[in-house]
């Protein structure tokens, strides 16, 4: 990664070209919520190789079946963070799990943009 990533310790799964952490800033109100992210440097998803691309869904197949995960929500974010609402300059995916069990939960959504970004 071209940042410091997360520490040994904190990641989940290293799959090939990818690894999986827990998001650094959870969403309020969900029960699982980590990053899914090429080892490799890439401002933009599309930017990786093309062998990279094919094996995140191994990667996101193990996460699924690991937490046997009945629904999720999956967010990709590349480019600008300030234009994103990413957490990291480093393309990347989140799984998202609502909790759609607990009485009162409130409805989950995605920071798509941070104020000052830049508007399409």
């Amino acid at each position: 990664m071209c940042q410091p990533g997360p520490d040994a310790g904190q990641v989940m799964y290293r799959g090939r070209g990818w690894f999986v952490a827990p998001h650094p800033y959870p969403a309020p109100g969900i029960l699982r919520h980590v990053i899914v992210a090429p080892e490799q440097h890439a401002p933009d998803l599309l930017d990786l190789p093309p062998w990279v691309l094919v094996s995140v869904w191994d990667v996101l197949r193990w996460y699924r079946g690991a937490h046997k995960l009945s629904h999720y929500g999956l967010i990709g974010r590349g480019g600008n963070p300030d234009a994103t609402g990413a957490v990291l300059d480093h393309a990347h995916l989140e799984v998202i799990v609502g909790a759609v069990d607990q009485p009162g939960r409130d409805a989950v959504g995605a920071t798509l943009s941070r104020p000052g970004a830049v508007a399409l």
